[in-house]
């Protein structure tokens, strides 16, 4: 069977796969809607929301994006593939959209996809940016927390002997892996074989201390943004919450929005998001009113965005496969 026959098999189950998430994204969302309606009493204070606060948020999530798609350009560069500015800044926003909607990251397999049949970048390469990247969200996050939670242990008192735990072991656990990844045994077929070149790419570049430094860097900025969506949308609903709550709040719920299991990590970032500031003497509705509103910003840019650079990948993807199958004729 050609490629082409195998793409017309694997279609409708790849469609009915994508109805299925987006189906569980809306149903998700009208349970928020429907609950934020059920109790609407208790998110009465949402009238007085401060708009200039919530602008501050949207733009410091739009910040985010561009900073994720200028950390995409440095892992591409050192692997062999230049983009232009505008075809990477869409191709980041087709992925942040397909991450919210599909899960299993499913924006960046759709990425993995188009670099592989616009550009010929091999899906091994594509494995280090996936990887290497949530490494060193995991450690800078892992970082701000493990520093939020001590000070709050040895200034005011406050002990969470599990949170501290969990942020510990991730520090230490993503440290090891990006500053001294360890050696992977050589084979050269198989599933094996793939995790020994991903391994080894990796390790080259974590070789590359220029290139580590602007990796750390370019995702310290975004841990930043993100912060001070957070930091914003608390102050746009008037919530009691102290800084470093929101410092713990955000870094553990970008830690959670790496689990893939999910469409947008959906209950799995918004469990410790909502928990996290009850902690801290939160309110329920106003630390659910507050994952709500970073949530709709979210998805917000990336829909706007995202839609016609989704547009733009499907089509290139199309003319790319049917060049091919031009170049090489049929098969049997």
């Amino acid at each position: 069977m050609d490629n082409s026959a195998q793409r017309q098999d694997t279609a409708p189950r790849r469609l009915l796969w994508s109805a299925l998430s987006i189906a569980f994204v809306l149903v998700f969302l009208a349970a928020c809607v429907a609950y934020v309606w059920l109790h609407r009493d208790d998110f009465s204070f949402l009238a007085a929301t401060a708009h200039g606060d919530l602008s501050i948020a949207a733009a410091c999530i739009l910040l985010s994006y561009l900073l994720n798609s200028c950390q995409l350009g440095l892992f591409l560069v050192k692997l062999g593939l230049q983009l232009t500015l505008w075809e990477r800044l869409g191709l980041t926003m087709a992925m942040m959209l397909g991450n919210l909607v599909i899960p299993l990251r499913g924006g960046s397999g759709a990425l993995a996809v188009y670099l592989k049949a616009v550009h010929h970048f091999d899906f091994a390469s594509f494995a280090i940016i996936y990887g290497g990247s949530a490494l060193v969200m995991a450690l800078i996050n892992s970082a701000l927390a493990l520093g939020a939670l001590g000070y709050l242990a040895a200034v005011h008192g406050f002990y969470q002997p599990i949170l501290l735990a969990a942020s510990g072991t991730l520090f230490i656990g993503s440290a090891y892996f990006v500053f001294a990844p360890p050696p992977t045994p050589r084979r050269s077929k198989g599933v094996l074989g793939a995790l020994f070149r991903v391994s080894q790419g990796w390790r080259l570049i974590t070789m590359d201390k220029p290139l580590m430094r602007a990796l750390v860097l370019s995702t310290a900025l975004i841990v930043l943004c993100l912060l001070g969506a957070f930091w914003s949308i608390y102050q746009a609903t008037q919530s009691s919450i102290s800084f470093w709550g929101v410092v713990v709040t955000s870094s553990l719920g970008n830690i959670a929005n790496l689990a893939p299991f999910t469409p947008g990590s959906l209950g799995i970032f918004d469990a410790v998001a909502i928990q996290i500031p009850l902690l801290f003497d939160l309110d329920l509705p106003r630390s659910m009113a507050a994952t709500f509103l970073f949530r709709t910003l979210c998805f917000g840019w990336a829909l706007l965005f995202g839609l016609p650079a989704s547009w733009y990948m499907a089509r290139n993807i199309r003319l790319a496969r049917s060049k091919d199958g031009l170049h090489n004729g049929p098969r049997s």
